[in-house]
């Protein structure tokens, strides 16, 4: 594992750099990357080994490994890499076959396998195995997971955009420049990175059926039932839209009764309420998961 990229990972989750990631840095960070609102909540659980409502970085560390599962799923790679059903079958099943041992990830043994059967039964040398390993290894722990395997061969992994969102920003150096830095507002990172998502999203039609609604964000009838599944879990009164205390109650609910600061309610109202009206309807949920 690349302990100082983790760590800049978690650096870029941390929006507040409290030390820390709560349930709303969390989320904005997956959801950003395609994950479903109810998959980040217990992901949540599983990281906080704790159970104190935050994830420290000893923990993030320990369970980066699936963090990098939830950030490769199916559904999150075939919308960030913009593949179809098709396409993406082929891929993974390319990638099964190197894979020989169903672990999830290719080693430095099944990258030998591979270049000998490529080569008729002629073995690869050491250096040979070591160089594929590297071009495609991108996290320099011995092990090529599907994303960096899709990366090497020219797409781009699903995460790179939201980091990239999430840096700070460093100005020239001179002296004028870090002054007015230094007395300008800190960056809300988080608020940034929800913006740009909202700003990205397609605008619905509000009167659309749900699978009116899938078919116009290429979702399959199984993925814009289960969309619709969660954003029904928040509605709690049914309304058809979920507003403020909707909003507060489902971050309550993913911090094992821990209530949210209106701070991070209003971050989570911003990023999905399309046209400013502090609620939010399935159509505008929708449109911002799958931007």
């Amino acid at each position: 594992m690349d302990l100082d990229r983790v760590n800049s990972i978690f650096d870029a989750i941390d929006a507040d750099k409290s030390g820390e990631i709560d349930p709303t840095e969390l989320m904005l960070h997956l959801l950003g990357v395609g994950q479903e609102h109810e998959s980040v909540s217990a992901l949540f659980k599983v990281l906080d080994k704790d159970g104190n409502g935050s994830i420290s970085r000893e923990e993030f560390i320990a369970g980066f490994d699936k963090l990098t599962v939830a950030e490769s799923s199916e559904v999150v790679l075939k919308a960030k890499l913009n593949l179809s059903d098709e396409e993406y079958a082929e891929l993974k099943a390319d990638f099964d076959e190197i894979d020989t041992n169903k672990s999830g990830s290719v080693d430095v043994n099944e990258v030998r396998t591979l270049l000998t059967k490529e080569r008729n039964g002629t073995a690869p040398t050491e250096a040979e195995v070591e160089e594929m390993m590297t071009s495609f290894d991108k996290g320099a722990d011995g092990q090529v997971t599907l994303v960096e395997y899709l990366a090497a061969l020219g797409y781009a992994p699903p995460d790179q955009d939201a980091y990239d969102d999430l840096d700070a920003f460093e100005p020239p150096d001179q002296e004028a420049d870090l002054e007015a830095a230094a007395a300008a507002p800190p960056v809300d990172a988080a608020a940034q990175l929800a913006v740009s998502r909202l700003e990205s999203s397609k605008v619905l039609d509000e009167n659309s059926s749900v699978q009116e609604i899938g078919a116009q964000l290429g979702l399959q009838d199984d993925e814009i039932n289960e969309l619709k599944a969660d954003f029904d879990e928040m509605d709690a009164d049914k309304s058809g839209s979920v507003d403020v205390a909707e909003a507060k109650a489902s971050l309550t609910k993913e911090r094992n009764g821990k209530a949210p600061t209106d701070d991070e309610v209003q971050a989570m109202m911003a990023q999905f309420d399309q046209n400013g009206d502090a609620k939010v309807t399935f159509a505008e949920y929708a449109a911002v998961l799958c931007a």
